[in-house]
């Protein structure tokens, strides 16, 4: 059985990417889109034509900075039916729990774990390899996750730290300044930590 995605996320990288000078039609050719796949954001499509539409846009648009600023363009109602049950949760933990638990409903191949260690609260990202060997759809999914997380609390939430398995980029500057955190790199892991209280 082929896993699927919700047709809201390949609508809204189309959006971003239109934004940036793509042309929409090359990328939905590449990535085997039709018109009838993103009629519905909520009907599902499948995850390879997602991973296809990466493929195309990371050609295209070589930017080492492109999954944090497609994650930063985020916002919680862009998760549909998730977004609302986030934005209905009394605290972040709680949206966070949410999050882990109906986080395939955005996309099966996803999978949201969310670990307490102490007085500590991770937040892990795992993807299929050849998702995750993309890198950017990787960082566009943790960036996303803290944009939401600081829409959600109307603050400019900080983690303790931020974890990507992707290398060390020639400039780490720019994660440090959007996570606003020490960023560790080549992890092995994609997380977020966060203070439990």
């Amino acid at each position: 059985m082929e896993l699927t995605v919700l047709a809201r996320f390949p609508k809204l990288m189309l959006e971003r990417a239109a934004e940036a000078g793509l042309d929409r039609h090359v990328l939905e050719q590449a990535a085997g889109l039709v018109e009838t796949d993103l009629s519905d954001p909520d009907a599902r499509i499948p995850s390879s034509k997602l991973r296809a539409l990466w493929k195309e846009i990371i050609l295209l648009m070589p930017d080492p900075l492109l999954g944090l600023k497609f994650g930063s363009s985020v916002h919680t109602t862009d998760l549909g039916l998730v977004g609302y049950i986030l934005a209905a949760s009394h605290t972040l933990g709680h949206a966070f729990q949410c999050l882990s638990r109906y986080g395939r409903i955005l996309a099966d191949d996803i999978q949201i774990t969310l670990k307490h260690e102490h007085d500590t609260v991770h937040l892990e990202i795992s993807a299929p390899l050849e998702l995750a060997a993309l890198r950017q759809p990787i960082v566009t999914r943790l960036a996303s996750l803290l944009t939401v997380a600081r829409e959600l609390t109307e603050a400019d939430l900080q983690p303790i730290s931020a974890r990507l398995s992707q290398p060390l980029p020639a400039d780490a500057a720019p994660y440090r300044e959007f996570f606003r955190t020490a960023v560790q790199f080549e992890a092995g892991t994609n997380s977020l930590t966060f203070a439990a209280r």
